[in-house]
């Protein structure tokens, strides 16, 4: 049976229009499959552990109220050596806080650099000789893509060439890099994902749809003219021919994959969506008391942070937002670091939070903090709140989202009829990942179609039969172009 002609003219033409998209597409996806292997990897995946035990030291409300602060954005105490203790303060419209010994208050000079150097040579194993440079990154970059949600951060470089970005507010690594990763990441940005910033264009999203709906229209047409079995009785020169008969086998073996890949491809594209913000929290430095301070140091603690509850009204006087302080304290115990078999709820029963400026504990302090962080991202109501689960980062299946180490989150869940899923971080409320149903489909049929995640095979090589697969997808297009060419050339009709 003989293929309609307009089917075959339509392949063809469909084919040059996505030509460029296919080739441009499987070579940038070839290339990404190289990423595990150049990935830096850090050395410790877990926090500096450390023991704080501020009860004889200055109050921190004290020293803040001696500096003559209004207001701070974060607050919270660190362990820079055995030595000294510091306390770390962040104050608005500042991206570098400022670090002061607990003990004198004595002003700590580039004191957040020198604990940024402290997690990055801790995370990474290096060597202190080998510290080049530490910067302040406010900006997301290829070398630091806006995936990691965290700004800002310190950029620590060696002289390898390694680069490690951590935040000093949690003590806690981001992302290593360097400069064969920081390459990789922009030429799949460009290529792949068709960003030309951290910021996307308004426009991408339509036109990347309408090229993957096409794909998967080419893909279909491919595979109708080859169930046809189509007969040609036109003469072409042997190149030409042997070029159509690998194009034709390439088809057919890769038609089924570029099929998922396309569909997949653009089921990720429609559930993507920007990361949402908020702004940070204004704590009074008027309502941060003594007496409460003394009651949230009472006993040796491995962490303590100044959070948020709820917030209120804006301050005429000073039209800024005021919110409603905690101390949440984390206990020096060994349920600090939980089994990863554990569910870790007796962990998160055993956090204290003190009222920062009535000094009461606060037995519900935790539902009222979840109750506050979700209400920052939905509209839900406090009953709607099924379960709350303090879990390691690394069970959030979020392709927007990646770290390094890891960090204990809050695992909130709904009862909405989505059954809608928040990941937060429980010291800064920013939203790591927001999933309902359709959003937890969206990544079985990502990872499985498009990653080939649940092959039993290794890691290393399923990306590299990804990275194979690619360059044949490749070489398929090639000979498309090929063959168009050599039609156009002859002057036959397509």
């Amino acid at each position: 049976m003989l293929a309609p002609p307009l089917l075959i003219k339509a392949h063809r033409w469909l084919g040059l229009v996505m030509s460029i998209a296919l080739l441009v597409w499987a070579m940038t996806g070839a290339l990404y499959s190289l990423k595990p292997a150049i990935q830096p990897q850090p050395i410790k995946h877990a926090a500096p552990p450390q023991t704080l035990d501020l009860r004889t030291a200055i109050a921190l409300p004290t020293l803040l109220a001696d500096q003559g602060w209004r207001s701070v954005q974060q607050a919270s105490a660190v362990q820079l050596d055995p030595t000294l203790t510091a306390y770390r303060v962040k104050l608005i419209g500042n991206p570098i806080a400022r670090y002061y010994n607990v003990m004198t208050g004595q002003y700590i000079v580039a004191g957040e650099s020198l604990d940024a150097q402290r997690l990055a040579l801790w995370y990474s194993g290096q060597g202190v000789d080998q510290l080049t440079q530490t910067q302040i990154i406010t900006t997301f970059s290829d070398d630091y893509p806006a995936r990691h949600r965290v700004l800002p951060v310190w950029q620590v470089s060696f002289a390898d060439g390694l680069r490690a970005y951590v935040d000093p507010s949690q003590s806690r690594l981001i992302s290593l890099s360097n400069d064969q990763q920081m390459w990789l990441t922009r030429l799949f940005r460009i290529g792949h994902t068709w960003s030309l910033g951290q910021i996307d264009w308004p426009e991408k999203k339509p036109i990347m749809a309408g090229y993957l709906i096409g794909m998967m229209l080419l893909t279909i047409g491919g595979i109708s003219l080859w169930m046809l079995g189509r007969q040609t009785n036109t003469s072409f020169i042997e190149p030409v021919s042997m070029a159509r008969r690998w194009h034709r086998r390439l088809g057919s073996l890769l038609a089924v994959l570029l099929l998922f890949w396309a569909a997949s491809g653009l089921f990720h594209l429609l559930r993507s969506a920007s990361p949402q913000s908020i702004k940070p929290s204004v704590f009074l430095v008027s309502h941060l008391s003594g007496a409460a301070w003394q009651q949230a140091v009472s006993q040796p603690m491995a962490r303590i942070d100044l959070v948020s509850l709820q917030s209120s009204q804006p301050d005429q006087q000073t039209h800024t937002g005021q919110t409603a302080a905690a101390w949440l304290i984390h206990p020096s115990t060994a349920a600090t670091e939980p089994k990863p078999t554990t569910r870790d709820h007796s962990v998160l029963s055993q956090w204290r939070m003190i009222d920062a400026k009535l000094g009461q504990p606060l037995a519900d302090g935790l539902s009222q903090r979840v109750q506050h962080v979700v209400g920052l991202y939905t509209n839900l109501k406090p009953t709607q709140i099924s379960s709350v689960a303090l879990r390691p980062s690394t069970e959030i299946n979020d392709h927007w989202y990646s770290t390094q180490i890891d960090q204990r989150i809050l695992k909130i869940e709904t009862q909405t009829d989505d059954h809608l899923t928040l990941y937060i971080d429980p010291i800064s409320s920013i939203l790591l990942a927001k999933q309902n149903d359709t959003d937890r489909l969206e990544s079985r049929v990502f990872a499985g179609l498009h990653q080939w995640v649940g092959l039993p095979i290794t890691q290393p090589l399923r990306h590299g039969l990804i990275g194979i697969a690619s360059l044949l997808v490749a070489l398929l297009g090639v000979l498309g172009l090929i063959l168009w060419g050599m039609r156009r050339y002859s002057r036959q009709p397509l």
